[in-house]
């Protein structure tokens, strides 16, 4: 079976596996330039954590340390090259994702130009003999459109239902607990879903939680999904909070539909440094990041822990 990994995480209440590999600020007075104590404590954290990831990879993959590590500075490369398709390519992007088995590549898929497209991006840089270009017939964006009108439109019916895009298969995926009952709902009341939303029944629905941690999905306030949460946080001051990516959207709240609220956040270009903070009331703010591995462990968390350095700088590790 081929393994997989989707750039970004478009989900709505489902699980993605995360590796995290980040130096994350926390702080109020967070900032520290390159060649301060702190930077060099954070590049030295950094890379103890790619280490311990690598290991892990090259036992799940069947590979060499130095393979898993190359590739996962290629994941890397591979993340900044779907932030830009995203941005600069909406109207023909279709996804992007990473096939680990049963050999290492990175997948793009187009509605049209799709090679043509991917030159400018690739050539001369680490991807550039890695990448395949497909073509889908659908964008992305008309995949979150029809996934977010999927959505909109079993709550109407007053049924509860998962959804996910499958950038792999080009389409979008419905989970409701009665299949007849979402069909009768829609034939009563003459609404449809699109043709590429593909509808299951399932045994049971993303539980709602009270708890929030790296993972955890962030909708925009008009239900969509956005960007998934980074670890939780706490300030000099102590208050706690969730981080994100300072790209994401300032104005969100849980897949649960629960406000978080915008504190700051520090974005700088040609910098190490693209991350945000929200506080949570009425949330848990745990130390966990989602595992989402396919075995039997409940739940599938990896404990994260922080440690304080440099000018009151914490710094993330899984351990």
């Amino acid at each position: 079976m081929q393994k997989s990994r989707v750039y970004p995480p478009q989900r709505s209440k489902s699980l993605e596996r995360l590796w995290f590999v980040c130096v994350i600020l926390v702080s109020l007075a967070l900032i520290t330039m390159p060649g301060s104590p702190a930077a060099a404590l954070g590049v030295l954290a950094e890379e103890d954590g790619l280490m311990a990831d690598a290991q892990t990879y090259a036992a799940e993959y069947g590979v060499t340390e130095e393979e898993a590590l190359r590739r996962m500075h290629l994941e890397r490369e591979a993340g900044a090259l779907n932030a830009a398709l995203e941005a600069n390519e909406q109207a023909t992007l279709a996804g992007l994702w990473i096939q680990h088995e049963p050999d290492f590549r990175v997948i793009a898929s187009f509605t049209e130009r799709g090679t043509e497209t991917i030159r400018s991006y690739i050539t001369g840089e680490p991807l550039e003999d890695i990448v395949e270009v497909r073509l889908a017939a659908v964008t992305l964006a008309d995949l979150k459109a029809e996934q977010m009108s999927a959505m909109q439109t079993v709550r109407h019916l007053g049924i509860h239902a998962d959804s996910e895009i499958d950038v792999i298969q080009n389409r979008v995926k419905l989970g409701v607990l009665d299949r007849r009952q979402l069909d009768s709902a829609l034939a009563n009341s003459g609404a449809s879903l699109s043709e590429r939303v593909v509808v299951s029944q399932v045994d049971e629905l993303i539980k709602t939680a009270a708890n929030v941690y790296g993972g955890y999905v962030l909708n925009l306030r008009d239900g969509s999904p956005d960007c998934t949460a980074g670890y939780s946080v706490k300030n000099s001051a102590g208050t706690t909070g969730i981080s994100t990516a300072a790209h994401c959207g300032d104005v969100l709240q849980t897949s649960s539909g629960q406000d978080i609220y915008f504190v700051d956040e520090w974005y700088f270009a040609g910098l190490p440094y693209d991350v945000q903070w929200h506080t949570t009331p009425n949330l848990t703010d745990q130390p966990w990041v989602k595992d989402n591995s396919q075995d039997t462990t409940s739940p599938n968390y990896r404990e994260v822990w922080g440690w304080i350095g440099y000018s009151a700088q914490a710094l993330q590790r899984r351990s």
